[in-house]
């Protein structure tokens, strides 16, 4: 596995959803904002748009674990976008009936009238938020009109269920069917994310290798990464795509660097050999500032050059001079990743520069004896 070999704890670049290997842009940044706002202001609709590959379910899941631990409001997660509406029915009244009286079967009408039944009985509930991810994929015809029905329930003049929406660009034109107007004219507050810029795409690559666990290594040039944001177009998704198979490659060829040849590989094999192969080299001109070298060693105090929260190159620089790993120490740790499975240790060997420094004591030492014999 190539995580070994790089020094990592587990592979940086997997698809799967994890709230801790999260890089907050400042466009999902904006988008937290956006909800919590929404949640202060007891907005009964929040909509989150994006392309396919942004993030919308990972952060659905930092919003889940958020709101799990806030006693003021009640939680339910759609679990599957393609459930029916007696299901979603189900789900929601779960949140305010308690177990044993959900006793209405597969009667959609019946689990309808009890929660409306429970409502008029019942003068102060916490109100419900409901996050149901990729909507997009729901009947529009059979489950998505009869959300605006149940979402009309309220208790002393206040709504009691609302919804969190994370959804594909193209529901705005679903919810622009006749069917669905009335839903889409309730929707007041809309947030669509953006792909990653150039720079914060830089950023979100040494994040997720930063918390897998890697220091220093692997590196990649700037030319590679400019490569991948040209064809990833800022979708993290296939940033990861691209970066899995090239850290795969690398590791197949001991080296430490990523570099461009690398790269273009892994995007013939990604486009496929009978396609066109893309002049994704040229275009717009590199804006960040990325560093010509990305061989980050130890601050002179022994501190990480490389930290969470300023993950950038140049930020890091900002701190002070910097001890770049030269090829000596990439080949001598290269050859003790081979034998080395403890993944928690540093990539720089600061050892050396105390041999060194141990070593000009004693010359200097000698010199003086030196000096002092010829007096």
């Amino acid at each position: 596995m190539y995580h070994i070999f790089y020094g990592m704890r587990q592979r940086p670049f997997e698809n799967s959803t994890h709230v801790d290997m999260f890089y907050l842009s400042p466009q999902h940044e904006s988008a937290w904002t956006f909800i919590i706002d929404g949640i202060n202001s007891r907005e009964q609709y929040l909509l989150i748009l994006g392309e396919y590959g942004l993030g919308k379910s990972t952060l659905a899941l930092r919003l889940e674990q958020y709101m799990s631990q806030n006693e003021e409001f009640l939680l339910k997660v759609v679990p599957n976008p393609n459930c029916s509406y007696l299901s979603i029915m189900k789900l929601v009244a779960s949140a305010f009936i308690p177990e044993d009286m959900l006793v209405w079967g597969d009667d959609v009408e019946k689990c309808q009238d009890s929660l409306i039944e429970y409502f008029n009985k019942t003068s102060n509930v916490k109100p419900l938020y409901v996050i149901f991810d990729d909507i997009h994929e729901v009947d529009n015809i059979t489950v998505l009109p009869k959300i605006l029905s149940i979402s009309r329930i309220t208790v002393g003049g206040v709504t009691a269920i609302n919804w969190i929406f994370f959804a594909h660009v193209s529901f705005v034109n679903i919810l622009r069917s006749a069917n669905t107007q009335a839903l889409d004219q309730r929707i007041r507050r809309r947030f669509t994310l953006e792909p990653l810029s150039l720079f914060h795409t830089k950023e979100y690559i040494y994040f997720r290798l930063y918390h897998s666990g890697a220091r220093g290594v692997p590196i990649f040039q700037p030319e590679a990464i400019e490569m991948i944001y040209r064809y990833s177009e800022g979708i993290p998704r296939l940033i990861n795509n691209v970066c899995d198979r090239a850290l795969q490659i690398g590791a197949a060829m001991n080296s430490m660097v990523i570099d461009s040849n690398i790269i273009e590989r892994v995007l013939r094999e990604l486009i496929g050999s009978g396609s066109e192969f893309p002049n994704i080299s040229a275009g717009v001109p590199v804006v960040s500032k990325i560093k010509e070298s990305y061989r980050i060693g130890t601050y002179p105090n022994g501190e990480d050059a490389f930290q969470e929260g300023n993950v950038g190159i140049e930020k890091t620089l900002e701190k002070g001079p910097v001890r770049l790993v030269n090829e000596k120490v990439i080949e001598s740790h290269k050859k003790d990743n081979k034998a080395r499975k403890d993944d928690s240790e540093h990539l720089v060997p600061t050892r050396y520069y105390l041999y060194l420094f141990v070593a000009i004591l004693i010359i200097l030492a000698l010199i003086a004896l030196r000096v002092f014999n010829i007096l």
